[in-house]
């Protein structure tokens, strides 16, 4: 495929559904300012010079600029995008213009502000997921298995294509991320299933061993704790309005679940930070998706980065919305507003600390994706 291809398949997806997320996490800080008058002069979906704008009635400047990857609500008595309090600008405020910024507000109130971007993302993902269910259906949570990886820990305990994985660990499967998380946390070993095989139930004691494995988009096979299973994809059946709704909501709770386990993994593991997944391997996600022509896939795609989204942002870092929230919460229980010196430097700092993740997770992508090797082809490739 040729360049301008390759920008059209992964490229443009990318920056559209990262823009409608974005969107959606900025809407939600927008809607919440306003219902605690606070004034937001700023809209942005981007950064840097606008390419697009108009101010509205209530002196909003609603803008897209041209570096699409981030966005922003810049409120009265914010220093810059990153929503550093403007120390000189708040002590020469006229006391009409205090009362709406969101420095003035109770510590509740700005937890409001604050949350509103998660929020945000945490509503686009459920109705997305609530529209998929209605009209595609839902999963019927079978796992059925169809087939057994030769001399695997799973052939070895006599599982065999057909049986129907049930619980594991006394735990309820209802997809195979279910089974991974518990096998995961077993180390080696045993984890007993519970399977229906023709009717009958069985029980069998299975022991993880490490196997080779490569994850979509990877190019570098790595070593995981696995059973050997490879399972029939889930079949789904047609559920009404409430039925979407039930399973939108159990598949936020799903997907928050699974971020939070993730997480934990990146603490507690020497290997969790190779699973760590940048701006460069989703945009080849959304590509390899779209590509397919399938937008369910697509809009199921979106809904879970929207959920991963609002999640991490709720983290109690600084210059996240989890941060804020976090220095909301001490003035809160101290009863004292903190230094809004202070409050400056935590975000720039935190900002500093964000950068410096994302440039890290970013090589993290380059190194499991090969590009390296590629661009290295590509330069040999001259020199022939």
């Amino acid at each position: 495929m040729n360049l301008l291809g390759n920008v059209i398949a992964y490229i443009v997806p990318f920056i559209a559904g990262l823009s409608v997320l974005i969107f959606a996490h900025e809407l939600g800080h927008y809607l919440f300012a306003r219902l605690n008058n606070v004034k937001v002069e700023t809209f942005s979906i981007g950064f840097g010079r606008e390419i697009w704008g108009r101010t509205d009635k209530r002196g909003t400047r609603w803008k897209i600029a041209w570096l699409p990857f981030g966005g922003y609500v810049m409120m009265l008595g914010d220093k810059d995008a990153a929503s550093a309090p403007d120390a000189g600008k708040l002590a020469s405020m006229s006391e009409g213009d205090l009362a709406q910024t969101l420095y003035s507000k109770s510590p509740l109130q700005r937890i409001a502000v604050s949350g509103g971007g998660p929020l945000g993302n945490y509503i686009y993902g459920f109705l997305v997921m609530t529209a998929v269910f209605f009209f595609k259906g839902a999963p019927d949570n079978r796992l059925t298995v169809k087939e057994v990886a030769d001399q695997s820990p799973a052939a070895e305990a006599g599982i065999i294509a057909g049986d129907v994985v049930e619980s594991a660990a006394e735990n309820k499967i209802e997809n195979h991320q279910d089974l991974n998380n518990i096998v995961a946390k077993s180390g080696l070993e045993a984890v007993y299933l519970r399977i229906n095989r023709n009717g009958t139930a069985l029980n069998i004691a299975v022991t993880p061993k490490e196997m080779d494995c490569r994850l979509p988009g990877e190019t570098v096979a790595v070593k995981r704790k696995m059973l050997g299973l490879v399972f029939a994809p889930s079949e789904t059946v047609k559920v009404g309005l409430w039925g979407a709704i039930t399973n939108a909501g159990k598949f936020c709770v799903k997907i928050s679940g699974d971020i939070m386990r993730a997480l934990m993994r990146l603490v507690s593991s020497s290997d969790g930070a190779k699973n760590l997944g940048g701006p460069v391997r989703i945009a080849q996600l959304f590509g390899d998706i779209f590509r397919t022509g399938d937008m369910s896939k697509l809009l199921v795609f979106s809904a879970m980065l929207s959920i991963n989204l609002g999640f991490v942002n709720l983290l109690p870092l600084p210059a996240l919305d989890g941060g804020s929230i976090f220095i909301s919460l001490i003035e809160l229980v101290a009863r004292r507003p903190l230094n809004r010196q202070v409050q400056e430097l935590i975000m720039r700092l935190g900002f500093v600390f964000l950068c410096v993740l994302m440039l890290l997770v970013t090589c993290n992508d380059i190194l499991h994706m090969g590009i390296l090797s590629k661009i290295k082809g590509i330069f040999a490739g001259f020199c022939q």
